[in-house]
């Protein structure tokens, strides 16, 4: 089954997010999907400089002050490096 035939649930959750905070758990418990497994995309907009983690990976937000992913595997673990403030946002692609 391709890509493109599957339901998926689009989203966004705001900060602010503590250090090495599960951002998918706290997306299972906001959105009541238990089920969650993973993220196909994200995109994140926090301040520049700030790191997030990705599946154990660190990458450190550029100029624009936005990352997206469309990572080459599934998004297990997102977390933040450091403590961010309300107007950092995650918006999140998954399959149902």
């Amino acid at each position: 089954m391709s890509d493109t035939s599957v339901n998926k649930f689009f989203g966004q959750i705001r900060g602010p997010f503590t250090k090495d905070q599960e951002i998918i758990e706290l997306i299972r418990t906001m959105t009541n999907y238990r089920n969650l497994s993973y993220l196909k995309k994200v995109g994140i907009q926090t301040d520049v400089r700030n790191e997030i983690e990705i599946n154990g990976h660190i990458f450190e937000i550029g100029k624009t002050g936005i990352l997206e992913s469309d990572y080459a595997n599934k998004i297990t673990s997102l977390k933040f490096k450091q403590d961010v403030d309300e107007y950092t946002i995650v918006d999140f692609i998954c399959n149902k």
